[in-house]
């Protein structure tokens, strides 16, 4: 499996790299783009200048580098929908990266996608996790459109993904692997991450939640909102699916995502070196138990803290072993 890490500017490009980086995504708000519509209206769904390359040149610099060190470099156009009126622009950004021969694009516009075929752009187009693909048939719409690759949703559990990867063929599969999970299934969501120096966003303030059905239906509206409390004092910085990784390798994804863009570059080092070292894990050809318990104990010894189910990406996996010892 391949490790795709974010990357804001040049100088991050060869640590991530050494770190065990084998692709890199980024992005790029030209000055004619935040002009017409601010860095507020962003191109690629960051709307703060920490996780934008500063300059054309710089993002130039940055693709000849991760080339020439056999790493490829994905550029970010994944707002979940462009205006009629944003279009010529943004096609003008594609056929930028056309010409620095950037090596996909994450898209998640339908419309868009539709544009770049008919426009027959050499790039080939990854399917944004802003597209919401929660199940084979919409994976298949998206495949037979032409995307190569496709972000699964954050939402999906391991049997899911599995059924999904193995009925749809001919495109490679991404998940997240650390950082950034989010209590919402993001396509759908309509809350804004506003540019806050501390970036708390809606989505991570308390709320008290209480039911309006019926009595039967409170113990599970009452477990949703204790759940969802969790985000006002859960750092959902600390993200991770390190201890799925053996499952996902038997499944067939094709690559593990690293969220983050906008961070700092030592925390893209550490959960990079973090999954690289649970690759090498398994190529070492451990067992399944084996590979989950010590992928565990790596999260605990790197963070200096236990891992929680309310920021475990593949919180299913976790409890079905926590299972397997009750029942010993």
């Amino acid at each position: 499996m391949k490790i795709l890490a974010p990357i804001d500017h040049f100088d991050e490009a060869e640590p991530l790299i050494h770190a065990g980086a084998d692709e890199l995504y980024g992005g790029f708000v030209s000055s004619e783009w935040k002009k017409k519509y601010s860095l507020g209206g962003s191109i690629n769904k960051r709307t703060f200048a920490e996780a934008q390359f500063a300059s054309f040149a710089e993002l130039k610099k940055t693709v000849s580098f991760a080339h020439d060190n056999g790493v490829q470099f994905f550029m970010t156009l994944n707002n979940d929908y462009y205006s009629e009126a944003q279009y010529p622009l943004v096609l003008k950004e594609i056929e930028r990266a056309v010409r620095l021969e950037v090596d996909a694009l994450l898209v998640a516009d339908l419309g868009l996608i539709l544009e770049c075929k008919k426009q027959g752009y050499p790039i080939d187009l990854h399917l944004s996790i802003l597209a919401t693909v929660l199940n084979t048939e919409a994976a298949r719409f998206y495949q037979e459109l032409g995307v190569s690759r496709i972000v699964l949703d954050r939402t999906l559990t391991l049997t899911e993904i599995e059924k999904i990867v193995s009925k749809v063929k001919d495109v490679e599969f991404e998940v997240f692997m650390m950082y950034g999970k989010c209590p919402n299934i993001e396509g759908l969501c309509t809350l804004f991450h506003h540019d806050d120096p501390k970036h708390i966003w809606p989505c991570s303030c308390h709320y008290s939640i209480k039911s309006l059905a019926t009595d039967e239906a409170n113990a599970s509206v009452e477990s949703a909102g204790e759940a969802q409390s969790q985000w006002s004092h859960t750092e959902r910085g600390s993200a991770c699916g390190l201890c799925a990784m053996f499952d996902l390798d038997q499944a067939g994804i094709y690559s593990l995502k690293i969220a983050g863009r906008g961070r700092y570059t030592e925390d893209k080092i550490r959960a990079i070196e973090l999954v690289e070292n649970s690759r090498q894990m398994l190529m070492s050809g451990v067992g399944r138990q084996e590979f989950y318990q010590s992928s565990i104990n790596l999260f605990n010894e790197t963070y200096g803290k236990s891992c929680t189910p309310y920021v475990c990406y593949f919180p299913d996996l976790r409890q079905e072993l926590v299972n397997k010892e009750l029942d010993k």
